[in-house]
């Protein structure tokens, strides 16, 4: 990964951290009948998670399932409405390097690191379930960019595409204390040109998402 685009993920998740505690002073979350505060945040979230990264379609072609690790920070701007932000990191690998006749054809899948950062908005309608539990379904719109490099071909540069994501969720958290387990299914389109920038054009190319993760609210 570059400097250039380890330097843009790096501002992205500061501009997530550094919007709360500009704003924290001007807004706390107001109380809701039967739900406690822990809920829908007491301001600042941070969420390592784990999951997959499932390609579909045409991408399904060129890249493998892969795990894929990360970590959000998520600011509760108001009681039914966050803001997310978020870095992650998936280790795929390219099914065409395999193939006899392939150009960059090397006998076996080369490992394809994916950088992802992005940020967006999130809906939000925390309910209380019971005496202990409460849950939070939320809709989430965003995006940010993609960063594919090659671990082992040398001489081919990084290749960073725009994407764009519709997630939906749920948070599930006590209703004393303040961690909390977060389940969400993405849909991402990227705006491809390709591992190697091969493209002449960008083509819309989609993958789905599924992780989980444990939430800290400060």
């Amino acid at each position: 990964m570059s400097r250039t685009h380890a330097g843009l993920s790096a501002v992205l998740l500061a501009g997530a951290l550094s919007l709360p505690a500009a704003a924290g002073a001007q807004y706390a979350a107001p109380a809701a009948p039967g739900v406690p505060a822990a809920v829908y945040g007491r301001g600042l979230e941070f969420r390592p998670f784990a999951g997959a990264l499932l390609p579909t379609g045409t991408q399904r072609d060129l890249l493998k399932d892969a795990a894929l690790v990360g970590a959000q920070l998520g600011w509760a701007v108001r009681r039914n409405v966050a803001l997310t932000g978020g870095f992650g990191w998936s280790p795929s690998k390219d099914r065409t390097t395999a193939l006899a006749g392939n150009r960059f054809s090397t006998g076996r899948d080369e490992t394809v690191d994916l950088f992802q950062y992005d940020l967006g908005v999130e809906g939000r309608l925390p309910l209380a379930t019971s005496a202990a539990w409460a849950v939070t379904p939320y809709a989430g719109l965003g995006g940010g960019g993609r960063t594919y490099r090659y671990r082992d071909i040398d001489g081919v540069d990084s290749q960073t595409s725009p994407f764009g994501y519709g997630a939906v969720g749920v948070d599930l958290a006590p209703r004393a204390g303040a961690l909390g387990l977060r389940l969400e299914a993405r849909d991402n389109v990227t705006a491809f040109r390709g591992l190697r920038g091969e493209y002449a054009d960008r083509t819309g190319r989609n993958d789905v998402q599924l992780s989980a993760g444990l939430t800290y609210r400060f």
